[in-house]
């Protein structure tokens, strides 16, 4: 009995969006170039935070205000993300949903998510002048290097079948 992935990606393959997708070439290539612009405002603002937060760099704005700033930006390229992650999935079902190192990115995603939503919560909370605990720093260090593995992630699926 095939699992669920394999049941959704072959769903997905008799939607007509799906041949759409598939037929007008520029599709993929313009929605990949949005996907990858919208992770690398995703990715520079998490490094902006875990340099502030480790007092480094951007230190004339506390992180409050470095969040409050970001936190825009942030949210609308998720939400490219998403829309652009879904149209790719759309494209090549197979390619994405029964690779395991799709499985790994989207379950990195989840994380980075929620860690993200705690971190900007806790340094919300912050007064202007109190330094950021090490607990934040090691938060905010941890989110960077998930980030970096949610893009490496994201370029080796094209090259890992499983």
């Amino acid at each position: 009995m095939p699992g669920i992935p394999s049941r959704l990606s072959g769903l997905i393959d008799t939607w007509p969006l799906h041949q759409t997708i598939r037929d007008v070439s520029w599709v993929v290539p313009a929605v990949q170039t949005v996907h990858i612009l919208s992770i690398a405002v995703v990715f520079s603002s998490a490094v902006i935070i875990a340099l502030r937060t480790a007092n480094i760099s951007a230190i004339e704005w506390s992180p409050a205000r470095w969040g409050h700033r970001l936190n825009w930006w942030v949210g609308i390229s998720l939400v490219l993300l998403l829309l652009t992650g879904l149209v790719l999935i759309v494209g090549e079902p197979e390619r994405e949903l029964l690779s395991p190192i799709f499985q790994l990115k989207m379950v990195l995603v989840v994380i980075a998510a929620t860690l993200s939503w705690v971190l900007a919560t806790r340094l919300q909370r912050l007064a202007p002048d109190v330094a950021v605990g090490l607990p934040d720093r090691s938060l905010a260090i941890l989110l960077v290097l998930i980030w970096m593995a949610i893009i490496a992630a994201g370029r080796w699926i094209a090259y890992y079948g499983g």
